[in-house]
């Protein structure tokens, strides 16, 4: 007695990710043909959760919006500086830490923006004098 199984050994998720479904191979790596007492199982594992990768969120939405949680979390100081230049580049920042990994590379962005002009102002200072 023959088993014909007909399945489609790619299979194409919800979350855009592919399973492939390697064939079972039973205890003795040999195909007899009986089924060897091989049993198959149509359970499909659950999508996992988003890696590292996805955005990590602030740990409360309120935190930046409310003065409730002034204790909880430090308060997010910025300079005239870099608060116009925030504005320039159309971001914006939440009152209280933590921030975003995006909302830290866009701050330290900015913040290395007004160093090298700075730096470009001294040195061209610097030029005049000598």
């Amino acid at each position: 007695q023959t088993i014909n199984m007909n399945i489609d050994p790619v299979i194409s998720t919800t979350t855009g990710t592919t399973t492939i479904i390697l064939p079972a191979i039973g205890t003795n790596h040999t195909n007899t043909g009986t089924g060897g007492g091989m049993t198959f199982s149509s359970h499909r594992l659950a999508p996992r959760e988003p890696g590292p990768l996805a955005k990590r969120r602030r740990v409360s939405a309120s935190s930046s919006d409310s003065g409730l949680e002034d204790s909880k979390y430090p308060r997010l100081e910025l300079t005239e500086e870099e608060l116009r230049m925030a504005s320039k580049e159309g971001m914006t920042f939440p009152k209280f830490y933590p921030l975003t990994r995006e909302e830290e590379r866009n701050l330290k962005k900015i913040r290395r923006k007004i160093r090298n002009k700075l730096s470009a102002q001294d040195s061209r200072k610097r030029k005049r004098e000598y």
